[in-house]
This record gives C-alpha cells, structure tokens and sequence, in this order.
C-alpha cells in the first residue's frame, strides 16, 4: 500500500494542487477543455510575499497562453495568470529561490517524443510577474527532466535526459549560484534517470523514482524504471 501510494504521488506531483483547487470554480471549469489553465507536465512552486502564501504552476506543454504561471493567492482564495514564459518549457523540476523566485532549469521543449533540451535558465519574480532570462546553460551540460533543488543562492541539477523521451538520459551533476553567476560541474551521480524527483532535507539531497525513458525501444517508454 504504501509503495502504490509513493508511486502515485510521484507520477502525479501535481495532486495535491488539484485536490486545492477542485472546489474552485474558476479552476475546476476552465480545466476542462483548451484553456490557459490546462496543463501537462508542468511544475509547481511555493511561494511567500506580501504576507500571503502563493501556490504557483509554471510552464507545461501547449500553445502561447499556456505558457503563463497560473498562481493561486491562497489568503484571497483566487486564481489568476501570470506573464508569460519567453518560451515553452516543459520536463522540470521548479524551485524556489528567497521565498518568491522560481527557478527554471534542465527543460525540455517542442512535441513529443524528440523534444529538444531548453539552452537558458529562468527566473520568474513572482513578486513583480516578470521573467528574467538568467544565464545561457553551457552546452555540454543541456538536458530535461533533471532534478532541481535550491541550497542556500545554488541550484543543484542533477540526471536527465538529452534526446526527449528518445534516450541519452545522463548521470550528470551540476550547481549554479544565482548571486554569482557561477557554473560548476559536479561529480556524476551513481544512476542516470529521468522524469524522477530532488528533495533537500539537512545536508542531504535525496534524488527518488523516475526510469529511463526509451520511446520505441525494448521496454517501451516506461520499461526501465529506476
């Protein structure tokens, strides 16, 4: 039982935000159909600002309005969008940076299943609903599907995939410090994996789930779980 409900959880991130939002009325009937507030594989950040808590989803698949954060103003019980991403960005792990930056990093972009690694990393100031494009990610280092954590001003990513859901998943390791500017490339990890989950707890980072995804191959899609 409690590896099925694990298992749930990871494959859908996103429940506890649609159990929020069920009863609400603006959420629950623009999901239906093709609008803004639609998503598929989105992320979720956490936000504090102006004494209020914010429960923010970035990115996802689709067209231009898509693109916009949906940000859920918890105290006021209302729902609106944001500005939109200067791109698509889809297949990441968001994390927030001093309690109202949102981090976008190692995505992925374009249609499935050969979706192209994104070549930038995003803030989105939810305080101010702007989008700044924070540093080119060097080339060797692009991939989606990566896990992120936040420590201290570093963004950790680690693993991911550079061909879509195609293959050339990696074991790569990487930190970024936002007030710096500074790249570093870190000691790989034991197992490549995509489509898994960071977590930070103490001094450690914990990386849990995800597979191998291999769209056409032996296994299928989700025949190599790790």
């Amino acid at each position: 039982m409690l590896r099925s409900t694990l298992l749930t959880l990871l494959s859908f991130p996103l429940l506890v935000f649609s159990q929020v939002w069920s009863n609400h009325t603006v959420a629950y009937s623009d999901v239906k159909g093709t609008s803004p507030y639609q998503r598929h594989e989105c992320a979720a950040g956490l936000c504090q600002f102006g004494g209020n808590d914010y429960c923010i989803v970035v990115g996802g698949r689709g067209n231009f309005n898509k693109k916009c954060p949906i940000i859920y103003d918890r105290a006021k019980d209302s729902l609106y969008l944001g500005n939109q991403c200067p791109q698509e960005v889809h297949h990441f792990q968001a994390s927030v940076w001093r309690d109202s930056i949102i981090v976008v990093g190692m995505a992925l972009t374009n249609g499935y299943p050969g979706e192209n690694p994104v070549s930038s990393l995003y803030l989105y100031h939810a305080k101010t609903d702007t989008w700044e494009v924070k540093t080119t990610i060097p080339t060797s280092r692009r991939r989606g599907s990566a896990q992120s954590v936040i420590v201290g001003d570093w963004v950790y990513f680690f693993n991911g995939i550079t061909q879509g859901h195609i293959s050339g998943w990696v074991n790569q390791a990487d930190r970024y410090n936002l007030t710096t500017n500074t790249w570093e490339v870190l000691l790989p990890t034991p197992r490549a994996r995509d489509h898994a989950l960071a977590f930070h707890v103490g001094e450690n980072i914990y990386l849990v789930g995800g597979r191998r995804s291999n769209y056409g191959n032996a296994g299928g899609l989700h025949g190599l779980p790790v």
